[in-house]
């Protein structure tokens, strides 16, 4: 019996899912996350990646969105690319698709001290397809569309910021880079989200 109990709790514990291990330094508690910076053209998207992002944060609990003079660690982060592609038809010729990507640059910095970064995590890229035929029971707001994406977009954030800190570079020899570091979220969009036959990127 005892035997039995103890390969029934060997498999449980093979199955419990492992949380990512923190790599950024016990230190950081708190952060700050100023408004982003929106490099493209599509307007207004600054305010909603800003808000989601904080609330992600808030939401994972590992670290507090605390006010400057607060701060261990400033996130500076920029939307540096906005690109959508619609595409696909239906029987009638209405275009029923459209593929939105957004690319962010993010950067850690010390509160006083926003002239060489602690960490640049990025770039990070988000892709997805929409149903935008109006007449389909799948129609996606634009509002819902972009909600959707910047949420996406601020869990990759908490997820690289949190996991997947990587060494100083002020740490590194000269002439050495860092690598990048892809979240598994970020590999799974990369190698899902691949051109259709026919389609451009």
């Amino acid at each position: 019996m005892g035997a039995a109990l103890i390969v029934v709790m060997a498999l449980a514990s093979a199955c419990e899912r492992i949380a990512p291990v923190r790599t950024l330094p016990a230190w950081v508690q708190g952060i700050y996350i100023p408004m982003f910076k929106n490099k493209t053209f599509e307007p207004e998207i600054e305010e909603l990646a800003t808000r989601l992002t904080q609330q992600a944060f808030l939401a994972d609990g590992r670290l507090d969105v605390v006010p400057k003079t607060n701060a261990d660690l400033t996130l500076v982060a920029e939307i540096i690319d906005w690109k959508s592609t619609a595409s696909g038809s239906s029987g009638d010729k209405v275009t029923d698709r459209e593929r939105v990507t957004i690319i962010a640059s993010v950067k850690l910095f010390e509160p006083y001290n926003e002239e060489i970064p602690l960490a640049e995590l990025g770039p990070i890229l988000i892709r997805s397809d929409f149903n935008i035929d109006t007449r389909s029971n799948n129609f996606e707001p634009e509002p819902d569309r972009k909600h959707d994406l910047f949420k996406r977009l601020a869990r990759e954030i908490v997820f690289t910021t949190i996991d997947g800190f990587p060494p100083q570079p002020r740490d590194l020899p000269p002439g050495v880079n860092l690598p990048t570091i892809r979240s598994p979220g970020q590999i799974q969009i990369e190698d899902t989200l691949l051109p259709r036959e026919g389609e451009e990127i």
